[in-house]
């Protein structure tokens, strides 16, 4: 770390102190809160749903061990108006660690997701084959981008809940566990993400987003042909109401 980035993360800290900045390793501005604390809200409606409510009992120890891995140390504890709410964010705050977005600057908190989107859209290609940050080499980054891309999949492939038989596996790797949760609530609510993110990179939407996209699309057309069905029942065209076919049950129902 050089010394301008010491003093920079000496003047962000200062600012989250000071109740000034929300965030715990990165800073992000306060006018962003109203969207953290969405994206919070829906992580815990996800934990619940999902049945991951011991993941909050062990989230502080777990933490330490991954910012001890990550950073070789263990941050200070911050006490501010914003930190008792902050927590599913510490997890995407150390994806974007090791996904080597910078913490020495302030950013927008949808920059720092947009940033995040982006990295790990390509997350689960061969880190040999692709220019990775020299922080990936002084954490055996391949080793737990394995075991990250390993539990992602795992809880991709069980929407969220995995069979008792990962119970032994996933305690003894709580570590990347917990970082591939993010990752899985990540792209849970991107379509949420994406629509705080209107300019996401065309090429990031579609790498995310094809196969959910695509489905939408063949829903939209089903909802398409069904509403047009119903407006041919009901007689209604493109230019309004019109008078609905008679039908045989019509003479009955009028005596």
């Amino acid at each position: 770390v050089t010394l301008r980035n010491q003093v920079a993360l000496g003047q962000l800290d200062a600012l989250k102190y000071l109740n000034l900045a929300p965030g715990y390793l990165y800073t992000f501005y306060p006018g962003d809160w109203n969207h953290m604390q969405r994206l919070e809200t829906s992580a815990m409606e996800l934990v619940a749903a999902e049945g991951e409510s011991w993941m909050l009992e062990k989230m502080d120890p777990v933490m330490e061990e991954i910012y001890q891995f990550i950073l070789g140390y263990v941050p200070r504890k911050l006490e501010n108006k914003y930190s008792h709410e902050f927590i599913f964010g510490r997890i995407l705050e150390c994806m974007g660690l090791i996904a080597g977005i910078s913490p020495y600057r302030q950013m927008h908190f949808n920059d720092f997701i947009r940033e995040l989107l982006e990295k790990f859209s390509a997350f689960d290609s061969d880190p040999n084959k692709t220019r990775t940050p020299m922080l990936y080499h002084a954490m055996e980054m391949k080793g737990l981008q394995d075991m990250l891309v390993f539990f992602h999949s795992a809880i991709q492939g069980f929407n969220g809940h995995l069979p008792k038989e990962f119970g032994i596996l996933r305690e003894k790797y709580l570590l990347p566990y917990y970082l591939a949760w993010g990752w899985h609530l990540m792209e849970k609510f991107r379509l949420f993400l994406l629509i705080l993110l209107p300019s996401i990179p065309r090429s990031v939407v579609r790498r995310l987003d094809r196969s959910f996209f695509g489905w939408c699309a063949v829903l939209a057309r089903m909802l398409e042909f069904v509403m047009h069905q119903i407006r041919r029942f009901l007689g209604v065209g493109e230019g309004g109401p019109a008078t609905r076919p008679k039908l045989a049950s019509d003479s009955v129902l009028c005596g």
